[in-house]
């Protein structure tokens, strides 16, 4: 009796009852309302347990099944929508603008649904490319150690628990104040 079913991620929910006298194990019962199967099988003692691999957005229904040596009693279906995945828009309005020789400042609108934004630099001739991950209310990095005459390319990917968007790359020439769209970039 008593079964609930509480979502605990967008993938899992926890499955709880009321045990029943005599049992001596319990079935957790499983329907996306097309398919039906058993998830979990656990003894008398137990009367919760955790059900992973859903798929995100989707409604699934749940049943306890009571078994002993004699038999088994089924509960009521219980129903849970589960939440959509919802990546991150990718950033945009991304520029730089030089404040010295070898530095300056990356600027960029915030993303819908971005929880970090990973920066990512290409220094063009070296080919190095360098990683920074910052919180979703950073929109702004001052980036320095540039050398006079090279090439650098950068973009910002937004990241959260969903998914990444990547914004397209925006080159520059350190020393010569030049900034130019690359577009995308592998």
């Amino acid at each position: 009796t008593n079964v609930a079913v509480k979502g605990i991620t967008k993938t899992s929910v926890q499955v709880s009852w009321t045990g029943s006298s005599g049992a001596t194990g319990y079935n957790v019962l499983w329907t996306d309302g097309t398919q039906t199967k058993t998830v979990a099988s656990v003894n008398a003692r137990t009367t919760a347990v955790k059900i992973t691999g859903l798929k995100a957005g989707s409604t699934n229904s749940f049943a306890v099944q009571a078994v002993n040596a004699t038999g088994s009693a089924t509960s009521a279906w219980t129903t849970v929508a589960l939440p959509a995945s919802v990546p991150p828009a990718a950033v945009q309005g991304l520029a730089f603008s030089f404040t010295s020789v070898s530095s300056g400042l990356l600027t960029w609108n915030a993303a819908e649904n971005a929880l970090r934004y990973r920066v990512e630099v290409v220094d063009a001739v070296t080919g190095l490319a360098s990683r920074a991950t910052f919180g979703g209310d950073v929109t702004s990095v001052t980036v320095s150690g540039m050398r006079a005459g090279r090439t650098y390319q950068f973009r910002i990917v937004s990241l959260n628990d969903d998914g990444a968007a990547a914004s397209d790359w925006v080159q520059v020439v350190a020393g010569t104040g030049l900034t130019t769209a690359a577009g995308k970039r592998g």
